[in-house]
């Protein structure tokens, strides 16, 4: 009688040490994902003694129920239903974790894994944090050519309304805002000047949690890191994306066809119309050679310049250059051998204070207006320095005309004809090789070559 009741005691001392064992961290998953709940025990237990109750530890629900040595779907709680199950298999092995399907955010929080058997019972507890914010980027480089449109991946799944989400999307490895989100609004003018106008979200598709960036007419300097930055009330989660391998585009090939052509056609035309000059031909034939050689490389260098500015967004510089490649067609002129030869109307224009006016004001002009265009509609700064440039600008350009007259009135054949073949030919080919290098430049950059100067000679590294 007495040996009844010291066999449950055995049994008791021998099950008291089983211990249900779960992670030491809390879980982190996303919306919508699975995430398996570990719970386990060393030694195996018995399963017609055994039973499971994963439940949540503060509202008491039951989550899950292996007992009688099956699973118990049909006393879940509904909202668990079809998405919370066992390992069936690895039970008998001891391991009784929890797979849980299809996070929502009433997910998140305290689950408390409790076994039994006849005699005794253990528990451990498992949380789950449910990321309420996630932003997924682009997995690869975007690779582009300049001059194309691309897009920049960036997908937002949260639960928080628009008007609590800020987008930011910044080049990060020159810290510049590329474009903002805030407010349940686009805020453009916060743009840095290099991506105004070029730079834009999917707006019909922002709602749908789609912030990717397009950017139109790829630039050289667009190349690098950029950053999908994520901002809620609670939350900040970052995405990366990069643009790489930018080249040539067709537009680039035609600036560089124009540039290597101009001075060749100058050269071309220059050589029958200085020979011209050279014999004093007043033909009608020879007077329009030398009127050729003077417009055609002019405005060849001016198309290249104009182009230049579309495809590489230096709208002041291009303005200014091809301006200047139109203006000095009228200079040419006025200090040609062969001005004479021009009809009345165009001789005095050329010869009284009419030019002189109109290249002041044009002058004037060309200094002021890339100035007020990049300090208005452009980010305001380094004023200062724009101002000095507009200054000196328009101070050598009207000494050079100062020049032109003082030659002009002297009436000296060899120094004018100096000036009109500098002009006429020298112009086109400095244009040129500082044109053409500007794009060798560009093209060591897009292949990531390096030119440096070390010991007194040139190294290229790749």
């Amino acid at each position: 009688m007495g040996f009844c009741w010291v066999l449950p005691l055995l049994f008791a001392a021998w099950t008291k040490g089983f211990t249900v064992q779960g992670p030491a961290v809390s879980l982190s998953a996303q919306l919508g994902a699975s995430v398996t709940l570990p719970c386990w025990v060393d030694t195996p237990l018995p399963l017609n003694e055994l039973e499971v109750e994963w439940m949540r530890a503060e509202s008491g629900t039951l989550v899950h129920l292996f007992q009688e040595g099956q699973s118990r779907p049909e006393s879940q709680n509904p909202s668990y239903s079809s998405r919370a199950e066992f390992f069936t298999e690895e039970i008998p092995k001891g391991n009784f974790s929890l797979l849980l399907k299809n996070l929502n955010p009433e997910d998140m929080g305290m689950y408390r894994c409790r076994v039994h058997t006849d005699l005794v019972f253990n528990e451990t507890n498992v949380e789950i944090k449910v990321e309420r914010l996630v932003v997924t980027g682009a997995s690869e480089p975007v690779f582009a050519y300049a001059g194309e449109d691309v897009i920049l991946n960036c997908s937002v799944d949260t639960h928080a309304p628009l008007q609590e989400l800020e987008v930011q999307w910044e080049k990060t490895d020159q810290q510049i805002m590329v474009l903002l989100f805030q407010g349940g609004q686009n805020i453009p003018e916060s743009q840095h000047e290099r991506f105004w106008g070029r730079a834009e979200f999917f707006t019909e598709e922002i709602p749908k949690g789609n912030f990717s960036l397009k950017l139109r007419g790829v630039r050289t300097e667009d190349k690098g890191e950029y950053m999908c930055k994520v901002h809620t009330d609670t939350d900040s989660v970052n995405a990366t994306a990069w643009l790489r391998e930018l080249g040539f585009s067709s537009l680039h090939i035609s600036v560089l066809v124009l540039a290597i052509a101009s001075p060749i056609v100058a050269v071309a035309l220059g050589v029958p119309a200085f020979r011209g000059i050279i014999r004093e031909d007043e033909s009608n034939g020879s007077l329009k050679l030398c009127c050729l050689q003077v417009v055609v490389p002019c405005v060849m260098i001016c198309v290249a310049f104009i182009m230049w500015g579309v495809i590489e967004g230096f709208i002041a510089e291009a303005y200014t250059c091809s301006a200047v490649n139109l203006m000095r067609i009228l200079m040419l002129f006025k200090v040609a051998p062969y001005l004479g030869l021009f009809p009345v109307i165009l001789w005095k224009f050329l010869t009284e204070h009419a030019l002189e006016r109109v290249l002041k004001v044009v002058t004037i002009a060309m200094g002021i207006f890339p100035g007020l265009l990049i300090y208005f509609i452009f980010e305001k700064q380094d004023v200062i320095k724009k101002i000095f440039m507009v200054g000196f600008f328009i101070l050598a350009m009207s000494s050079f005309f100062k020049l032109l007259d003082i030659i002009s009135e002297k009436n000296e054949v060899v120094p004018q004809i100096c000036v009109y073949c500098f002009g006429a030919a020298g112009l086109p080919i400095v244009n040129c090789v500082a044109l053409a290098t500007e794009l060798i430049q560009k093209a060591c950059t897009y292949s990531g070559i390096k030119v440096t100067k070390g010991s007194g000679r040139w190294r290229i590294s790749g």
